[in-house]
């Protein structure tokens, strides 16, 4: 499977809390028609768990025939003949952009999201709402942005007020507190 973040690790490296093996999902859940798509800018979400929600899908994409294609007439069709179903959707789904394809899911009542990547992650409306990043000065002035704390008190979230130190920033204090602590303990 091909994903935007790269290859799935091998089984033995996908372990779940008790130490057995887990079975990786990757690119769908299974069951239900193929859940990561890319469009022509970006990758997208779809959740068409049930009959309903794939014809809707169909509707969008103008693509009813597939409704009665043996290949994918039920779930259970679809989850078989993945595959093949991908092969079909995936050159559709990358003739529009993100934006595009979730306005049209939006119009039909189909589960929908993107996909971020960091940039539009940290665009995202919500995260500036939140204020979830914030802006920092490096110790050489120059500035950037970091993660802030997600916990509220009060309604308020605690700035952050600390920034990495410089290389070396804190070494003479460090070698003097273990300085201090060697000639006490002797």
């Amino acid at each position: 499977a091909r994903f935007p973040w790269g290859n799935e690790p091998p089984d033995e490296q996908r372990l779940n809390a008790c130490g057995a093996s887990c079975r990786a999902w990757g690119y769908s859940e299974g069951i239900f028609l193929p859940t990561m798509f890319e469009a022509s800018d970006g990758y997208f979400a779809i959740a068409a768990g049930n009959h309903q929600l794939w014809l809707k899908v169909l509707a969008v994409m103008d693509l009813q025939p597939l409704a009665d294609d043996p290949r994918f007439k039920t779930t259970l069709d679809r989850a078989t003949n993945q595959a093949a179903l991908k092969e079909i959707l995936d050159p559709i789904f990358a003739q529009r952009t993100v934006a595009q394809w979730l306005a049209a899911f939006e119009a039909a009542g189909v589960p929908h999201a993107p996909i971020n990547n960091y940039e539009s992650a940290l665009a995202d409306p919500q995260v500036a709402h939140m204020g979830w990043v914030q802006p920092l000065q490096l110790p050489d002035g120059t500035m950037t942005r970091t993660f802030g704390s997600p916990v509220r008190f009060n309604g308020q979230t605690a700035p952050v007020t600390a920034g990495p130190p410089d290389l070396g920033q804190h070494t003479h204090a460090i070698r003097t507190a273990y300085d201090a602590q060697e000639t006490h303990d002797e």
